[in-house]
């Protein structure tokens, strides 16, 4: 049976990993072509200098929200209490599912009509549009 693609780059990869020489040229080779494409600070225009540090600027902000979440769901979390013995039965479980799935669909619905409004709005505008623009 041929293998698909992606098998092939998955059989690959493992067989360069189980070689350390081999994985440690493809690592060197990588942040060769990931230094070539990265530009420096003072080859960049004043222009592109600006918008990068408002790139950096924009990243650093999410970065520490994201571990200030981290940290405050860390401190708020109680301490593990271990489950009791009895296991979920397979009608519970079941049930479990069918509600995950049915909430998962409304959800879906509902994402769907907001974007049949938005969809709709727009159509209106340039109906509207195309009106003043003839008459």
């Amino acid at each position: 049976m041929a293998l698909t693609p992606a098998e092939k780059q998955r059989r690959y990869r493992l067989k360069l990993k189980l070689d350390p020489v081999k994985n440690d040229e493809a690592k060197r080779k990588h942040l060769e072509r990931y230094h070539a494409k990265k530009k420096l600070v003072k080859d960049m225009t004043e222009r592109e200098h600006r918008a990068a540090k408002r790139r950096w600027k924009i990243a650093n902000k999410k970065r520490r929200e994201r571990q200030k979440a981290a940290q405050q769901l860390v401190e708020n979390t109680p301490p593990f209490t271990p489950r009791s013995g009895t296991p979920d039965s397979p009608r519970c479980r079941s049930r479990k599912r069918v509600r995950r799935d049915q909430s998962a669909l409304y959800r879906q619905n509902v994402k769907l009509q907001e974007e049949l409004e938005r969809l709709k709005k727009k159509c209106n505008k340039y109906k509207k549009r195309y009106q003043r623009a003839t008459a």
